[in-house]
């Protein structure tokens, strides 16, 4: 029987090691559509700062995403 679930994650790091902070957030609606696939839309979001004494990023990139999940 086909069901909807939801699924939320991130994590956070850099803390000056390689980034100087950097973050994502990913979340996806979920539909399993029979016992051997599972179809996932959703969104996700990086973002991260990296500075060295001539040169710096600090990047942003959101969209969309796409997923499925074949179990065989």
């Amino acid at each position: 029987m086909p069901s909807f679930g939801a699924t939320v994650c991130g994590d956070v790091g850099g803390f000056g090691v390689g980034a100087d902070i950097d973050w994502q957030v990913l979340g996806t609606i979920d539909y399993a559509a029979n016992s051997w696939i599972d179809l996932h839309a959703g969104s996700c979001n990086l973002k991260f700062n990296y500075s060295l004494p001539n040169a710096s990023a600090n990047v942003n990139m959101n969209g969309p995403i796409l997923a499925a999940t074949l179990r065989f």
